[in-house]
C-alpha cells in the first residue's frame, strides 16, 4: 500500500521559506501528497507558499531532492505558490514536476526561472501528466513557461490536460504553456477541452516550443487565446482530438450573450480570465469544412457566418444577407394630424447585438392589404406596413424590401378636426332667417348644414335642430365631423318701414292718410285715417252766352281744384232782370 499524506486546509494558511534550498511547501519523496480544504468548512481554505529567492519550488521539490516531484494533488482550495528558480508547484532548479492535478481549485502558481506549473528552471528532466479540472489557474513565468517545462531546461514537455477550466498562462521568453525558455526540449500531447484558456510569451510560443519540437496538441470546445509577439501563437497545427487540424475563428462577443455554431451550444459562450476579467471576443478552434462551406453562428439574435481564409490560416466573418429578425421594432401609436407625415423610421433598428451592419436607406410604405407602395409615408388614419432598405456594410449584404408581418402600425382617427364649432348653446337668428341655409357664421368654410336640414323651416319663436357636418377632404380622419344646433328665430324687429294705402281727398270725395307697415315682414304697423273732401272752390264765373232781348244770358263758373264748371242764367236784356 502507498503512503499518502493529506493537508487539510482551515482559513489562511502560509508556509514560506527564506532558506533558498528549501521549498514552501517540501516533497522530496514519491508518497502522494493532498492539499485540501478542510472536510467541515464551508469556505475554501487557503494555502501561500514560497520560496522567497530559493532554488527549489514553491510547492513541490527542494533543491537538493533526488529526482524530479510527482504525486501532487490540489482539490477544493486556493492556492499561492511561487519561487524563483523552481516552479511554483512541481520542481526545484534543475529538476521536472509532473503527476500534478489541480481539482476544483482557484490556484495562482509564479516563478522566475522554473515553470508557474511544472519543471524548475535548468532541468534535463521531462514535464509529464500535468491535469487542471474545473479550475481557475493564473501561471506566469519569466524564463520557463507559465505551465510546462522550466527556462533552459532541456527534457521534453508532455500530457498537460486542461479541462472545463479558466486559465490563464503566460512567459516572457518560454511558452505560455509547453516549454520553458532557450529550451530545445520537444512539447506533445497538450490537450485542451471546454475550457477559456489564454496562453501568451513574449519570445515563446503561446503554445508549443520555444526551441524545439511541438507536436499533437488538441483543442475542442471552450475559447483558447494564444499569442506571442515573436512566434507563432501555436507553432504547430493543432487539432480537434480526432486528428483533424483545426484552427482559429474569432467570434466578436462584445455584450458576453449565448453563442451556437452550427446550432450547437457553444460553452463558454464568451473568454474569460480567472480573474473574472471578460474578453469581448470568443476564440474557438473549428475544422475546415468542405468546400470551405461557411459555419453558421448565432451571438444572441445575430446570425453570422465564418469561412476559412486559407491566405490567414484562419477563419475570418462573411457577408451574410440581413433578416427582419435582426431588427428591434418598437410598434408606436399614432393619432392623425392634418398634413402630419408618420416616419416609422424612428421605431425600427438594428439590434444592438448586431454588428457590421449598413444603415437603413429607404422605408417603403403600405396600405395593409394592398401591394401598391404609397408615393409617400401616410397621413391618413388606418392599418399599414412597411418595407426597409439597407445598404451594405462590413458582414451584412445591401438588401431591399425587408419586411416581416408584424412590421405594421395603426394611425387612429382623431376625435374631432380643429375647427369643429364649440359653441352650440341655444342660438337666436334673426326674422330674415327663413329657412336653416339662412343661418351663416356658426362655423367656417371646412364645414355645411347637412342635407337633410338645410331646407328646414324656421317658424318664429319655434326652437329648431339642424346639424352642421365636416366638409373638408379629410372628414374620413375624424371620429366626430358633426354637430348639432337648436336654432330659434326671433321675431322681425321692423327695422325697415314704409307707408301705403295713401289716396288724396277730391272736390267731390273723401282721401285716406295711409298706412305704416314693415317692408321686411309685410306687417301694418299703424293705421291711418279718412281725410274730407275739399268741396269745390269755383271761381268769379265768366258768361259764357251774352244775354239779348230774346235770350237769357248764361255765366258759367269754373272750380279751382277739379275744373268742375256750374252755370247761372241770366235774365234777356231789356227786361231789367238778372237771375
Amino acid at each position: 500500500m502507498e503512503a499518502a499524506v493529506t493537508i487539510h486546509l482551515t482559513g489562511t494558511n502560509s508556509l514560506i521559506t527564506k532558506d533558498n534550498v528549501c521549498a514552501g511547501l517540501q516533497k522530496d519523496n514519491k508518497a502522494q501528497l493532498i492539499i485540501k480544504t478542510n472536510n467541515s468548512d464551508a469556505t475554501a481554505g487557503i494555502l501561500n507558499a514560497r520560496s522567497i529567492d530559493g532554488d527549489s519550488a514553491g510547492i513541490g521539490g527542494g533543491y537538493y531532492g533526488t529526482g524530479s516531484c510527482s504525486n501532487i494533488i490540489i482539490d477544493s482550495c486556493s492556492v499561492i505558490a511561487s519561487s524563483k528558480y523552481g516552479a511554483g508547484i512541481g520542481g526545484s532548479k534543475g529538476h521536472a514536476g509532473s503527476d500534478i492535478t489541480i481539482n476544483n481549485s482557484s490556484v495562482t502558481a509564479s516563478s522566475t526561472d522554473g515553470a508557474g506549473i511544472g519543471g524548475g528552471g535548468y532541468g534535463t528532466g521531462s514535464c509529464s501528466n500535468i491535469i487542471i479540472d474545473s479550475c481557475s489557474v493564473t501561471a506566469s513565468s519569466t524564463d520557463g513557461a507559465g505551465i510546462g517545462g522550466g527556462g533552459y531546461g532541456t527534457g521534453s514537455v508532455s500530457g498537460i490536460t486542461i479541462k472545463s477550466s479558466s486559465v490563464t498562462a503566460s512567459s516572457t521568453n518560454g511558452a505560455g504553456i509547453g516549454g520553458g525558455g532557450y529550451g530545445a526540449g520537444s512539447v506533445s500531447d497538450i490537450t485542451i477541452k471546454s475550457s477559456s484558456v489564454t496562453a501568451t510569451s513574449t519570445n515563446g510560443a503561446g503554445i508549443g516550443s520555444a526551441g524545439g519540437t511541438c507536436s499533437n496538441i488538441g483543442i475542442s470546445g471552450g475559447s483558447v487565446k494564444a499569442y506571442s509577439d515573436r512566434m507563432p501563437g501555436i507553432n504547430c497545427t493543432p487539432h480537434n482530438g480526432n486528428s483533424t487540424n483545426v484552427y482559429c475563428c474569432i467570434i466578436k462577443n462584445e455584450y458576453f450573450l449565448p453563442v451556437t455554431i452550427d446550432s450547437e451550444s457553444w460553452k463558454p459562450s464568451y473568454h474569460i480570465v480567472p480573474d473574472s476579467t471578460k474578453d469581448g471576443n470568443l476564440y474557438v478552434w473549428l475544422t475546415e469544412k468542405e468546400n470551405n462551406d461557411a459555419y453558421d453562428v448565432t451571438v444572441g439574435t445575430e446570425k453570422r457566418q465564418y469561412s476559412f481564409d486559407q491566405a490567414k490560416n484562419q477563419f475570418v466573418r462573411i457577408q451574410t444577407t440581413p433578416t427582419a429578425d435582426q431588427f428591434d421594432y418598437t410598434q408606436p401609436s399614432f393619432t392623425y394630424t392634418k398634413d402630419t407625415h408618420v416616419d416609422i423610421s424612428k421605431y425600427i433598428k438594428w439590434k444592438d447585438d448586431v454588428t457590421g451592419h449598413g444603415k437603413i436607406t429607404k422605408v417603403t410604405y403600405f396600405k395593409k392589404g394592398d401591394k401598391t407602395p404609397l408615393a409617400d409615408s401616410p397621413t391618413d388614419a388606418g392599418t399599414y406596413t412597411f418595407k426597409i432598405d439597407v445598404n451594405e456594410g462590413d458582414y451584412y449584404k445591401s438588401v431591399d424590401s425587408i419586411s416581416a408581418p408584424e412590421w405594421e402600425f395603426v394611425i387612429s382617427k382623431a376625435q374631432a378636426p380643429s375647427s369643429k364649432p364649440t359653441d352650440t348653446d341655444p342660438t337666436y337668428v334673426s326674422w330674415l332667417c327663413k329657412k336653416v341655409e339662412d343661418v351663416k357664421g356658426l362655423f367656417n368654410d371646412e364645414w355645411k348644414w347637412s342635407d337633410s336640414d338645410i331646407s328646414k323651416k324656421l317658424p318664429v319663436g319655434e326652437e329648431v335642430s339642424a346639424t352642421a357636418v365636416y366638409n373638408g377632404t379629410d372628414a374620413d380622419n375624424y371620429v366626430n365631423t358633426s354637430v348639432v344646433f337648436k336654432i330659434t328665430r326671433k321675431a322681425c324687429t321692423h327695422p325697415h318701414t314704409a307707408e301705403r294705402y295713401y289716396s288724396s281727398p277730391s272736390c267731390t270725395s273723401s282721401g285716406y292718410s295711409g298706412d305704416t307697415y314693415c317692408t321686411d315682414c309685410n306687417e301694418t304697423l299703424s293705421y291711418g285715417y279718412t281725410i274730407s273732401a275739399y268741396g269745390h272752390d269755383y271761381d268769379n264765373g265768366v258768361i259764357t252766352t251774352e244775354p239779348t232781348a230774346e235770350i237769357d244770358g248764361i255765366i258759367t263758373y269754373t272750380c279751382k281744384w277739379c275744373k268742375h264748371q256750374d252755370t247761372k242764367t241770366l235774365g234777356k236784356l231789356g227786361r231789367g232782370t238778372l237771375h
